[in-house]
């Protein structure tokens, strides 16, 4: 074994800083993905919309 080797302790990973960051990117990246659902229906009743009154 290797003489020189120490171990070293580590902190807390998981302190109540990294639990609100996670939250925070979490609840971010949810509510871009309600957005762009929500967007992306909305474009398609639009289109659809004016397909029907083009074909009508």
């Amino acid at each position: 074994m290797n003489s020189l080797a120490e171990v070293l302790h580590v902190g807390s990973a998981v302190g109540s800083g990294a639990i609100l960051k996670r939250l925070f990117v979490i609840g971010y990246l949810t509510a871009i993905a309600v957005a762009m659902l929500g967007w992306l229906s909305a474009f398609g009743w639009i289109t659809v919309r004016v397909a029907k009154w083009l074909f009508a």
